[in-house]
């Protein structure tokens, strides 16, 4: 992400604004900001040790800012827009606040699992992401996947491997049976003996998958898109 952010950084530029920015992790790529400002939900302060800045918006929904027409220079959001019910009403949003010819970054996922459940809606094709911008008056100027199918497996096994532990756990905490109970409890054990294992293996698996994916590339199987677009005139 970091380098690919980097490739359009002089693009970014004036006062910003990132929908859903969490604790901002981009920011500092950015060199010739004048104005950061960042907007999260009520609920994201709620389950998060971070504390609310000052010149940051709380919002609900990217459908609804509180901000004027026309008043940003560059419109960011990564990793969001699943979570919007609307995206096309979200686009329309992004294309009010922003000045004319501003920039809209986005990133976004294709193949890749629920998060957020249940408030997850949407995984879109590129050429979705095409119609989105051409129904909202966007030019693309950049469109790239995040890795072909190689890359899109070593994502989904280091998903796997961080988001199960936690739902084995979960079933141990709902089960009235104390057999059942205890056989996954042997099951939770079995799992952390693979997960102390498996730095070194998943290490080597990364490498390999990372080196055929440059061989036998196909943008058809990513995990996200980066969409660099412009507001038309």
């Amino acid at each position: 992400m970091k380098q690919k952010l980097k490739k359009h950084q002089e693009i970014i530029s004036g006062k910003v604004l990132d929908i859903g920015c969490g604790n901002k992790p981009y920011k500092n790529i950015f060199k010739n900001i004048k104005k950061y400002i960042g907007t999260n939900s009520e609920a994201y302060y709620k389950n998060s040790l971070q504390k609310i800045n000052e010149h940051d918006i709380i919002v609900e929904d990217g459908t609804e800012l509180p901000v004027a027409d026309k008043s940003y220079d560059a419109v960011l959001n990564f990793q969001v827009l699943p979570v919007f019910e609307n995206p096309n009403d979200f686009y329309k949003e992004v294309y009010r606040v922003l000045k004319p010819e501003g920039y809209f970054l986005l990133t976004t996922d294709f193949l890749y699992p629920i998060w957020n459940a249940p408030y997850n809606f949407w995984r879109t094709t590129k050429f979705g992401l095409q119609k989105l911008a051409e129904w909202n008056h966007f030019k693309i100027i950049y469109i790239e996947s995040f890795g072909g199918y190689w890359v899109m497996q070593a994502r989904l096994l280091e998903r796997y491997f961080r988001s199960l532990l936690p739902k084995l756990l979960k079933s141990i905490s709902v089960e009235k049976n104390i057999i059942l109970k205890a056989l996954k409890f042997l099951r939770v054990l079995f799992w952390l003996i693979i997960v102390l294992i498996s730095p070194i293996l998943l290490n080597i698996i990364f490498l390999v998958f990372h080196f055929l994916d440059k061989i036998f590339y196909d943008d058809e199987f990513t995990t996200n898109y980066f969409v660099l677009m412009q507001k038309e005139k």
